[in-house]
């Protein structure tokens, strides 16, 4: 993508190392998040000695899908969008704009994905089981997707705030994320729900696109 954006759509390589650059900074605050997150049942339950909690099923259905929405929609797109500000992306038409977003996040996702590949064959390593390769790589592929044209509807909107804040950029991309990754934690036939949301977050892309150019 770097040398079809330089070549093809002539964006300076200049723009599109820092782009890259920024893409693999913003994965640090979301990794320590992530990791955070993994540990709110062991916090409750210390927290529960001095103060009452409820009882929270980490199992259920309405945890699973609040996490999804909040952590991987909302918490991770608005971190996006904040690394997204600094950009190079003055003077670049729409389209550009759009172009230097999906650098950004295929940048970030291409870098998660080898975390993600390398968490899950140390646990598999550490319990001597075998790896699931086409499931994992399934994964990783649309979840680069995922993050490609999601920041690129979230640079369309951090280009455009000085203008007008146009909230349904960020709550579309909120809602797909979050919808991904709450379908992709599935091992049955709901799994594959993440096609339709793939087309989706594609399909917005040109929608949003094609707002701003009208």
């Amino acid at each position: 993508m770097f040398f079809g954006l330089w070549l093809g759509a002539k964006i300076s390589p200049l723009r599109l190392l820092v782009t890259c650059l920024l893409g693999l900074a913003a994965i640090l605050p979301i990794s320590l998040i992530q990791f955070g997150v993994s540990y709110i049942p062991q916090l409750n339950d210390f927290l529960r000695n001095y103060v009452y909690i409820p009882e929270i099923n980490y199992q259920s259905l309405v945890y699973s899908f609040a996490t999804s929405i909040i952590v991987y929609g909302l918490i991770e797109e608005v971190n996006k969008c904040f690394f997204m500000v600094f950009l190079p992306k003055r003077d670049l038409n729409n389209l550009r704009t759009l172009f230097l977003g999906m650098m950004f996040g295929l940048t970030l996702g291409c870098f998660e994905s080898c975390i993600y590949y390398l968490d899950h064959l140390q646990l598999a390593n550490s319990r001597g089981a075998e790896m699931l390769y086409a499931q994992i790589f399934v994964r990783i592929f649309t979840s680069d997707i995922i993050h490609m044209t999601c920041a690129g509807i979230g640079c369309l909107f951090v280009a455009k705030i000085q203008n007008k804040i146009r909230f349904s950029y960020i709550i579309t991309i909120v809602l797909i994320h979050g919808l991904y990754d709450f379908f992709a934690g599935f091992t049955n036939k709901l799994y594959w729900f993440i096609i339709p949301i793939l087309l989706l977050s594609c399909l917005e892309c040109r929608i949003k696109y094609k707002a701003l150019e009208e």
